[in-house]
């Protein structure tokens, strides 16, 4: 839960989220990278390289997107080859919802381009 406190979120599922990436970012890349692509049916590509860098909640420009003032994934995991991001729900039942994962795609083009993403994370959550 440290990400989650240092980042002043505390609502059911910023908690989960910090605590559960948060300690599989502890593990080796590559069985990190292994337990995402299950959690996604193994429709990643096999070798995503080494993790570079993550952020819990950042704060995209809001260019081209429905919101009005930012865009905020829960996490952010630039990998070597792509990069990977996490929206996070509190239920498997709701929460999930289309115009949420195609502003968070929008604002990390606007933000990187597209040479570390492939679609694939879109398709996956």
């Amino acid at each position: 839960m440290i990400f989650s406190t240092l980042h002043s979120k505390d609502t059911n599922e910023d908690p989960k989220t910090s605590s559960i990436v948060g300690g599989l970012l502890l593990l080796p890349d590559q069985i990190f990278y292994k337990v995402v692509n299950r959690a996604c049916g193994n429709i990643l590509p096999l070798n995503n390289g080494s993790i570079l860098s993550f952020e819990f909640w950042p704060h995209w420009p809001a260019d081209g997107t429905s919101n009005t003032n930012f865009v905020e994934p829960d996490v952010v995991i630039h990998c070597e080859y792509r990069d990977i991001i996490i929206e996070a729900k509190y239920s498997e039942t709701s929460g999930q919802y289309r115009e949420q994962w195609e502003n968070e795609i929008i604002a990390y083009k606007t933000l990187y381009g597209t040479k570390n993403f492939d679609g694939v994370a879109f398709r996956c959550c």
